[in-house]
């Protein structure tokens, strides 16, 4: 039989060192302040063979803690609960745990039971017995006690805004009752008053054209509400012209001021008054309006201020007798007037007699004397209302914030312009930009520029790019649709997409490298990537050169006839490639084991090496430990030493 003596030391500290998965043990008598009694064993291993820290595996110390009863503590030994998981009794500190009771050891100890922070001591419904009467305000109160204090003081005084009463808490209900519009409602120890509801639905009341009516009841509740219409439009008439457009809360009504009148809004008041600056201007100190006491005939008086006809008392070239009264005559101002009068060409008119002034507004222009007439082809000058100035040769129309329209009245007329045009100099606007560039009305130009976009049909110019907005782009050269002509690329071309296909019969290119998959970035990306033989009509197994990204190879799938000459790998022959991976990959040498390849002579000798400590190989056995009989070797003691 073979003994087997692990490292052992018959003191009481632990072994300096031990080699990794060795054991020791200390012999020595073992307490808890030493090392004795105890079995050690190598853990790690620092790559020489020596463990890396020497740790504590059993021994006797610990097992003779372990030596009692089940379920009975034990001085000085482990605990060792029983088949129930119980212990008899158990200590921590001060305190005893046994039978049913926790007790304290020390002399008068309480026994504190203290929850961690908002913990609490629950006692799972059940009855605390035996708590003795309190005397300070935090000690806990038995039932007897708690009984005599609410038999002292079981009753509740109440009041209202009038009446009172007493409630007996033991025997009577407290309630509270809801009076007009009110109703009371108990839930979770709350009572809640809650105002009725009315008929009244729940809206706003009144608008721009309708005011609210409501009715109150003695509660000051509003029991019915509902709304009365208010015209929403203001009817409007004057002299001339009636509204009835004006909208109530939303139009605002405006009092203009005619010639010599200016208006004022102040509060609620609006004020009409004479423009007394206008008024007085168009007038001198000479003119009393209703008696024109010494006003001479032949003198001028600005007819778009006052109209004057011939009243009685008014003579041409007299005067105007004292305290005479203007009055119109419109029947006999119209028989004054004769087909004499031309607009045009007032020859032959003369200036005292009358002319009504609600259809000409005639001034004194060139050829015009008071007194005198009008000398023959001479010019009726015009004076421009709002936004007309009429000058002496021409009529310039001014429009501010508002359209001006040119109309041909009805039938042939038409809206024409004077021979040779209107010239661009004569216009605000004079040419046309397109981009940035600009172009003379009928001008032309040949080039654009500053254009950010161009839409040709499907054809869109944006940038640097040429698109397609119907997902297809075709360049067709001359002739169209024939698939002849040349379309020349200049620069390098990237072709981004899923598919590219070349429908022709000859593929050219200059590049001595061909790349594929040029965006992959590892081999796993680049996996199939390669050559192949046909396309979908071919029939059969097509032929294909693929690169084998997981195994990082190429893979054929057709015979590789080399016709003549030698198959080179790296330079070197295939033939002389097979030798050396005979030699230097297949016959490997393994422990023990020497190979010697001689590459000229083509041979390959294996030899045996001698066993050392550090190398494997063949060995011989002293008689110490050993015993070697036909081969077999038998271990007769392995003694691991002392420590």
């Amino acid at each position: 039989m073979a003994v087997i003596r692990i490292k052992r030391g018959t003191g009481t500290t632990a072994p300096s060192s031990l080699k990794t998965a060795e054991i020791g043990y200390a012999m020595g008598t073992g307490t808890q302040a030493n090392g004795g009694d105890r079995l050690y064993f190598g853990k790690g291993d620092d790559g020489s063979g020596n463990a890396t820290s020497v740790v504590v595996v059993g021994g006797e110390y610990f097992a003779n803690m372990l030596d009692h009863v089940a379920g009975t503590l034990t001085a000085s030994s482990a605990i060792i609960t029983d088949a129930s998981s119980k212990i008899d009794v158990l200590n921590v500190d001060n305190v005893t745990l046994d039978g049913n009771t926790i007790s304290t050891t020390n002399s008068n100890g309480s026994l504190v039971l203290d929850p961690n922070g908002s913990g609490k001591v629950l006692m799972s419904q059940s009855v605390v017995g035996g708590v003795s009467t309190p005397v300070l305000d935090s000690d806990a109160a038995n039932k007897a006690y708690v009984d005599t204090q609410v038999s002292a003081n079981n009753d509740i005084d109440i009041a209202g805004d009038t009446g009172t009463d007493n409630i007996e808490v033991a025997s009577e209900t407290l309630t509270f009752a809801g009076g007009t519009a009110l109703t009371t409602v108990v839930t979770s120890n709350t009572v809640t008053t809650n105002l009725d509801n009315t008929a009244v639905t729940p809206n706003t009341y009144g608008s721009g054209s309708a005011i609210p009516n409501f009715t109150v009841d003695a509660q000051g509740r509003i029991t019915n509400a509902g709304t009365t219409a208010i015209s929403s439009t203001l009817d409007l008439a004057a002299d001339g012209g009636t509204d009835n457009g004006v909208l109530i809360g939303t139009d605002t009504l405006t009092v203009a001021g005619g010639k010599g009148i200016v208006t004022a809004v102040s509060g609620d008041t609006i004020t009409v008054n004479i423009d007394s600056a206008e008024f007085l201007g168009q007038y001198n100190s000479s003119i009393v309006h209703d008696t024109l006491t010494g006003f001479v005939a032949n003198e001028h008086i600005d007819h778009t201020s006052v109209s004057i006809t011939a009243g009685v008392g008014l003579k041409g070239g007299g005067t105007i007798a004292s305290t005479r009264d203007l009055a119109i005559d419109s029947a006999e101002l119209i028989a004054s007037y004769n087909s004499s009068l031309v607009h045009d060409d007032l020859s032959g008119f003369v200036a005292n007699e009358h002319i009504d002034h609600s259809a000409v507004s005639v001034i004194a222009g060139s050829g015009l004397t008071g007194g005198g007439t009008i000398a023959a082809n001479r010019t009726l000058n015009v004076i421009g209302g709002d936004g007309i100035t009429a000058n002496a040769d021409e009529i310039e129309v001014t429009v501010d914030d508002s359209t001006i329209e040119l109309s041909a009245s009805s039938g042939s007329g038409a809206i024409r312009v004077k021979d040779g045009g209107v010239t661009n100099a004569k216009l605000a606007n004079d040419s046309i930009t397109i981009g940035s560039t600009e172009i003379d009305l009928g001008a032309s130009s040949t080039v654009i520029a500053g254009l950010t976009q161009v839409d040709v049909d499907n054809i869109r110019i944006l940038d640097n790019t040429v698109a397609s907005t119907s997902g297809v782009l075709t360049l067709d050269p001359n002739p169209i649709d024939s698939d002849g002509g040349d379309v020349i690329i200049k620069g390098n071309l990237t072709v981004r997409g899923t598919e590219t296909i070349v429908n022709s019969t000859t593929v050219s290119m200059n590049d001595l490298n061909l790349v594929l998959a040029d965006s992959a970035a590892n081999a796993a990306a680049a996996n199939g990537a390669g050559l192949q033989i046909g396309g979908a009509q071919y029939t059969g197994t097509k032929a294909t050169f693929t690169y084998n990204g997981g195994n990082d190879e190429w893979e054929v799938n057709k015979t590789l006839n080399i016709s003549s000459g030698s198959l080179e790998i790296g330079g070197v022959d295939y033939l002389e490639l097979i030798d050396d991976h005979l030699s230097g990959s297949l016959f490997a040498a393994g422990e023990g084991i020497d190979l010697a390849y001689n590459d000229g002579a083509g041979t390959l000798t294996v030899s045996a090496e001698l066993a050392t400590i550090s190398n494997p190989g063949v060995a011989s056995f002293d008689s110490d430990e050993f015993t070697v009989s036909s081969g077999a070797v038998v271990l007769d003691t392995v003694d691991g030493g002392t420590f």
